[in-house]
């Protein structure tokens, strides 16, 4: 039998910390799809016909080939194969009796392999017909002036899965209006989007280095949002921007721009202010700042309960935090706001919304990915859990914590719901005979025992008669309890019991009699109900008291390493 190791001293927090994204064509004419799901080893390109761009061979004007009877499919001539691409040429041939013309109608690309994962350098450099692009996710980079002057592309989307935007790779793309950086894009090269159409641009959490000159010249560029990754703007990137030419925030300079109009950011004014903005960037600087309240990260307590806590910073310590509606109590954790949401083991496919707002009752934007459109933030145990395997410093013993807890809270979930209850473990290796009840003595009217788990964990016994007297001791440690009466039957409660605290045996006495249980002391019994919902319900439970212990002991041991690594430190 595994006996306590100072569990009580345990805070029970599982610190696995993560950001919550989520990861966000069609093929119209001209529009480009780059690996669209990341399928292809070698990133493809994909070019529909591109009939939009017909210009006559003799460069007349297009009312003058209205003259001719042009044929209604064109023909098309391979001209040309490299390492870079395959393109043919296409025709569309007069028709008219004695007619010879040919209407050049320009290049088709057929296919663009740029080699592994990368897009690469002026790969579509000057595409004037391209009008639609999808960056998917196999493409990791898009290398030097790689879409550079494509003066008709007006939509572009890049999936979550890149990480670089080369230097000048979307410069001069005048029709381009509004773009969406995914989170998964560190770095954003110099000039990229200089001198393009830009009049909104997003950034999502994950960015930290905007380059020198990036949307430089963006002359009608109105709206940002910067997520509070950023670290660093380098100098000019925001220069010229709203309007251009005219008076600039703090001089004349030609071309300096003025302030931009919105410029939302993803963090706190402390955080903003602590990013390097080099100069030449006095329409960002002088704009007028909003900042958001961010979660910067989750926790889990594991204990009697569970508790979710998120991890906040806020934009003023007067905000108030609202978890499903109701104000949470705020505390202060290295620096950031924590608030808990505690919840049973059956409950944690339950979700719960955070909402922050002012001290005018007025919601706050939350600038993480995955908050609602209406600024609030949904999230749940079962999430969590979920996320902890795929977090590389999860441990095995908080793996299989994870997974166990998420057993037990299904099975707890359809026990309580009156559904049927399944255990997916091997039942010949469960043996609780070491945990069971011991009594002494009588005349205390003891009735039986019963255990709690639809809310907190709780032992409960019952009585027929008063026990005028009745005290607990835990490991030496004398305390009463509270006697309380319900349809003619008096009962106490030992209340507060965590999962790794499950196999602690707490004696009660009353008068000569006394009575030796534990939280398994009632597994014990369940195991042999012949309720088949109830034995399940146990099994799994136990699994999660086994897994827990395991835990505790491995958090005990880490921390013992530490104290010893931090005594030899000294010592030497």
């Amino acid at each position: 039998m595994k006996n306590g190791i100072s569990r009580r001293i345990l805070a029970w927090i599982l610190t696995v910390s993560m950001l919550m994204s989520l990861l966000p064509m069609s093929v119209l004419a001209a529009e480009v799809t780059v690996d669209p799901e990341g399928e292809n080893e070698t990133a493809v390109v994909y070019v529909a016909d591109n009939e939009t761009a017909q210009v006559p061979v003799d460069g007349s004007s297009e009312s003058d080939n209205e003259e001719h009877n042009w044929s209604e499919e064109p023909t098309y001539t391979e001209t040309s194969e490299d390492d870079c691409y395959t393109y043919t040429d296409y025709y569309y041939v007069c028709l008219d009796e004695g007619c010879d013309e040919l209407n050049w109608a320009g290049q088709d690309v057929v296919e663009h392999h740029t080699g592994g994962d990368q897009v690469g350098d002026d790969a579509f450099y000057g595409c004037s017909s391209l009008t639609e692009l999808t960056i998917g996710s196999g493409v990791k980079e898009m290398g030097l002036e790689t879409f550079q002057r494509c003066t008709s592309l007006t939509n572009l989307t890049i999936a979550d899965g890149a990480s670089c935007i080369g230097d000048f790779a979307f410069a001069g793309c005048s029709s381009l209006t509004d773009v969406t950086i995914p989170s998964s894009v560190t770095s954003i090269g110099y000039g990229a989007f200089a001198s393009s159409g830009l009049t909104s641009i997003t950034i999502a959490d994950g960015v930290t280095t905007i380059e020198s000159h990036t949307f430089y010249n963006c002359t009608s560029l109105t709206s940002v949002t910067i997520p509070s990754s950023v670290t660093y703007i380098g100098a000019n990137a925001f220069y010229g921007c709203n309007g251009g030419a005219g008076d600039s925030v703090s001089g004349n300079a030609e071309y300096a721009g003025k302030a931009l109009e919105a410029v939302y950011y993803g963090g706190t004014e402390a955080e903003w202010e602590s990013i390097t903005i080099e100069e030449g960037n006095d329409s960002l600087t002088g704009a007028i700042i909003t900042y958001s309240s961010h979660v910067k990260s989750v926790s889990l307590t594991v204990g009697a309960s569970i508790g979710l806590n998120f991890y906040l910073a806020l934009t003023s310590a007067a905000d108030k935090v609202l978890l499903n509606g109701k104000e949470a109590d705020l505390e202060e954790a290295e620096g950031l706001y924590r608030v808990t949401w505690k919840t049973a083991a059956k409950d944690i496919d339950e979700e719960v919304t955070l909402e922050v707002r002012d001290a005018s009752g007025n919601t706050l934007p939350l600038s993480n990915q995955s908050a609602d459109t209406d600024g609030t933030l949904t999230y749940s145990v079962s999430k969590y859990l979920e996320a902890v395997p795929e977090y590389e410093q999860s441990s095995e013993s908080l793996i299989a914590l994870a997974d166990a807890m998420s057993s037990y809270g299904s099975a707890a979930k359809a026990y309580f719901d009156g559904g049927s209850v399944s255990y997916s473990g091997d039942e010949s290796e469960i043996n609780l005979s070491d945990y069971a009840a011991t009594a002494t003595g009588t005349g205390a009217g003891y009735y039986g025992s019963s255990l709690l788990l639809k809310e907190n964990v709780t032992i409960r016994h019952y009585f027929t008669t008063d026990p005028s007297a009745v005290t607990v001791s835990v490991n030496g440690s004398t305390e009463p309890l509270e006697v309380k009466q319900k349809n003619g039957i008096w009962y106490v409660d030992i209340e507060g019991i965590a999962p790794a605290e499950l196999d602690t045996f707490y004696t009660i006495s009353a008068g000569s009699w006394s009575l030796s249980y534990s939280a398994l002391s009632y597994c014990y019994k369940a195991m042999t109900s012949g309720n088949a919902n109830l034995k399940a319900l146990v099994e799994n439970l136990y699994q999660y008291y086994l897994a827990a212990e395991d835990y505790a002991e491995a958090l005990s041991s880490s921390a013992s390493e530490a104290g010893s690594d931090a005594k030899a430190s000294a010592a030497a």
